[in-house]
């Protein structure tokens, strides 16, 4: 199979290993973007099929945590945060995932099943800057960003100091409430708890 698009703009990059195309605009594009992506697939004889998609790439908008908390599920989002948390499979995780820390202390992200390697591929380290471009995803209550790419805005790594969630843990009625859902991507600390099952 070949892949094309109908704009020099837009390259199209395989991975033939993890039968992946990853579709790259280097731009924080202003508007909308229509294209269309074609796959060509060829016979052994030479006889070929076309399938193309109409697609679109969306506006490059910097969603503010408030921002995101609102957006539906589905929605194209791009956040920026510092790196909290690292889960890589190249040192033995099941899933590559980030927990990334708001830049404006309101709440985390929860980053999860990556394609990119967070160390391996990436380079990450915990309490860099870095912008996270993916689709925001709800599931059992938790806010969430799947088929994201992340770029590292800043190498310096920032220390920050755990969050207090002691008496947001003890007023929350379940594991989805909002207050304590919020939470999620940040480093926190919790005083005076028993944790008595998992």
């Amino acid at each position: 199979i070949t892949w094309t698009t109908d704009r020099d703009d837009i390259k199209v990059i395989e991975d033939k290993e993890n039968k992946q195309v990853t579709i790259d605009l280097n731009e924080k594009t202003p508007v909308d973007i229509d294209y269309t992506l074609t796959a060509t697939i060829a016979d052994p004889d030479g006889k070929t099929a076309t399938l193309s998609f109409k697609l679109k790439v969306p506006k490059y908008v910097l969603s503010s945590w408030d921002q995101y908390m609102k957006l539906e599920a589905g929605k194209a989002v791009v956040i920026e945060g510092y790196v909290a948390a690292i889960h890589s499979q190249s040192e033995g995780n099941k899933y590559n995932m980030l927990y990334v820390h708001d830049v404006n202390n309101k709440g985390g992200y929860y980053i999860y099943s990556m394609t990119a390697d967070p160390i391996k591929d990436l380079n990450l380290k915990k309490g860099m800057l870095v912008s996270v471009t993916g689709t925001k995803d709800i599931y059992s209550g938790t806010h969430e960003i799947k088929d994201a790419t992340v770029n590292v805005l800043d190498t310096k790594v920032v220390d920050f100091a755990p969050l207090d969630i002691t008496k947001i843990y003890k007023d929350a009625d379940s594991c989805t409430d909002e207050a304590l859902v919020s939470k999620l991507g940040m480093l926190v600390t919790i005083k005076g708890v028993e944790i008595t099952d998992q």
